[in-house]
């Protein structure tokens, strides 16, 4: 309900308790200066018939001091006879005419409002049923899609602590490695330096075996010059 058709509300029930007020008011007014005669025309009298009961009742009545129920007889006097009642009544007939046409623009006015109501709830109950479907198909759809995106991030963590074990592996590996490489080239330098060192002795032993061969080659070669001459 709109802000425009609360304060609408509120003007048509406010206007209707107050005619409702004015319409007691004047009831009791009638019913004082009538001095125990019929009261007005109810809305539910004929106007013929009630017009009649109101004409019979002022001629019934007394002079203008017994119709105004006062001492003063020129207190709301016209005619100064059964015709100020008459007309007093006559009024009273046509005010409460007027207020059952305006109560029922104003009924007909309240159904149409009502009537707009309804519609306007039947309208905001669809509405809001769509907009209910719609919401329930885009949260089933963002729930598949929340449980896919789980899914995935739980692979991916699984493949990453899957890499993270073949790293720390080939670390583990690669300190290996790197150990036996240390120990292959300690062993190299080693074996290098013993391979200069057994060169060292070879060339000593061999140029010790060639000063020997000298030696014999000398000794044999005298040997022979004296064998000769």
């Amino acid at each position: 309900m709109t802000d425009e058709l609360r304060r609408h509300l509120a003007d048509v029930f406010a206007e209707d308790d107050r005619q409702r007020a004015e319409r007691a008011e004047h009831d009791d007014w009638m019913a004082r200066r009538n001095g125990g005669a019929a009261p007005p025309m109810r809305e539910s009298e004929p106007g013929a018939l009630m017009v009649g009961r109101v004409v019979e009742n002022a001629r019934a009545g007394s002079p203008a001091s017994e119709a105004n129920g006062h001492g003063d007889p020129d207190a709301g006097v016209l005619f100064g006879d059964w015709r100020d009642s008459y007309l007093a009544c006559v009024l009273g007939f046509v005010v409460g005419e007027t207020r059952r046409e305006m109560r029922d623009e104003r009924d007909a006015e309240l159904a149409k409002i009502r009537r707009a109501i309804a519609d306007q709830s039947h309208d905001c109950r669809a509405a809001l049923a769509e907009t209910q479907v719609l919401f329930d198909e885009q949260y089933g759809q963002l729930c598949a899609e929340h449980r896919q995106q789980q899914s995935e991030i739980k692979k991916l963590r699984r493949e990453l602590e899957t890499r993270d074990r073949i790293v720390a592996a080939l670390k583990a590996e690669n300190l290996e490695v790197k150990r036996m490489l240390g120990e292959i080239e300690d062993a190299h330098k080693d074996f290098a330096a013993r391979l200069e060192n057994d060169r060292r002795d070879r060339d000593a032993v061999l140029a010790a075996y060639g000063e020997r061969l000298g030696e014999l080659r000398g000794q044999l070669k005298g040997m022979w010059l004296d064998s000769v001459s």
